[in-house]
């Protein structure tokens, strides 16, 4: 099966954050990612790790399970079409940014 290659055209900085109240650790992901499998990997190995910080989880399963979804549709064929169309037409794309809150609740914020 071929492996897909990590889209860098949506996804710019990966990492974590801590969500415990007053808690302000970020760990930011230690290398760029090639492809897909690496990064979902990745995400696997932080599902329940604590925070060094605090000993809060930095990622949850509902949070895991949110990730996941989200970086399949981000790798869907179609919207890495339609994304391509729109800088075809000459549409300046747009910056967001994501997150997660611990309970696999999704926040996109435009940048």
């Amino acid at each position: 099966m071929k492996r897909k290659k990590f889209y860098r055209g949506i996804v710019l900085n990966t990492g974590f954050k801590c969500d415990a109240e007053g808690c302000d650790y970020v760990e930011t992901a230690p290398y760029d990612f090639e492809y897909l499998d690496e990064y979902l990997s990745y995400l696997d190995s932080y599902l329940d790790k604590k925070c060094p910080k605090c000993g809060a989880p930095l990622l949850t399963e509902k949070d895991h399970v949110m990730s996941v979804f989200l970086m399949k549709v981000l790798h869907h064929p179609l919207f890495r079409a339609i994304n391509k169309i729109g800088g075809a037409l000459g549409q300046k794309g747009n910056v967001y940014k994501f997150g997660l809150d611990g309970n696999g609740n999704l926040n996109i914020e435009k940048k």
